[in-house]
């Protein structure tokens, strides 16, 4: 039973890659000040995928790591904000939960790319295409939690931290900077360095500037950094220099266009990066 409370736990810090107990049980705090609501239902998600993977017997360590509950979690998240609370809704919870272990599951089959978040970003594109052709009143169109505006340094770096997990809150954020340091003190600093790199790209003319209040250009290039953070150093800098500015420029794109990017622009970014470490790994 503890394996699997820890399990969970750590299937909620590996949203930001963090495999660790207490980081996701402040992850679900920091969830809470937002919208208790949104932290029940990524609980009771990571929950679903992480049992669904003890029974059909996927690899125990694996589980144990948290690794077939993050993409749950955020999915648990995005159906509470895209999707009426109905039957309807309720099955389709239940089973987006548990595909996003059955995808994790498949992507880590490969060994050439990173799963990373790319199981929630197929589940909700594709929860959103049905909404939009099959059932368009299953769609929520408005959902209230306590939000915050960014009007400095410090609360946009804050929002920007909760957008990781949907949240415009800055509250939510700084317990997600909590946990984060709880898990990995050198990934918050190559946060920090990331999101001074995002600010600055938020000064140009062409950019909203109330999209870049709201954080929605920060927590693609937050969950960059915090991969970087982990490569080595003589890597890592120009990384985080070339990730950021893929990422942003990725978002503008998707945002340009109308599109619910979700943390798409982050799993391109890696990949794209995985490459590019590959084939200078060859060279050398």
């Amino acid at each position: 039973m503890q394996k699997s409370i820890e399990g969970v736990l750590r299937g909620v810090g590996q949203v930001m890659l963090q495999e660790n107990k207490w980081t996701g049980l402040l992850f679900l705090v920091g969830l809470a000040c937002s919208s208790m609501y949104l932290a029940a239902l990524a609980l009771v998600a990571t929950i679903l995928a992480t049992l669904f993977a003890y029974l059909v017997r996927y690899p125990e360590e694996r589980i144990e790591q948290g690794l077939y509950g993050y993409n749950a979690t955020l999915v648990g998240i995005g159906c509470g904000l895209y999707m009426e609370p109905c039957l309807l809704g309720a099955i389709l919870f239940v089973v987006l939960s548990i595909l996003s272990a059955v995808v994790a599951h498949w992507g880590m089959r490969q060994k050439y790319l990173p799963v990373l978040t790319s199981p929630f970003v197929l589940l909700l594109w594709a929860l959103l295409l049905f909404e939009l052709f099959v059932d368009p009143p299953l769609q929520l169109h408005s959902f209230t939690y306590p939000s915050t505006s960014g009007d400095n340094l410090l609360s946009v770096f804050g929002i920007g931290l909760g957008q990781v997990m949907l949240q415009a809150n800055y509250w939510t954020g700084l317990l997600f900077l909590l946990g984060l340091l709880v898990g990995s003190p050198r990934a918050v600093g190559y946060v920090v360095v990331g999101y001074l790199l995002t600010f600055l790209l938020c000064l140009a003319p062409f950019i909203d500037a109330g999209d870049a209040q709201s954080g929605l250009y920060l927590y693609n290039t937050v969950l960059v950094a915090i991969v970087v953070s982990g490569k080595p150093r003589r890597w890592a800098p120009w990384a985080l220099l070339v990730g950021t500015i893929l990422s942003f420029f990725i978002q503008y794109l998707g945002l340009s266009m109308g599109i619910s990017t979700l943390t798409a622009p982050f799993v391109v970014v890696v990949w794209m990066l995985s490459g590019l470490e590959y084939l200078l790994r060859i060279r050398s």
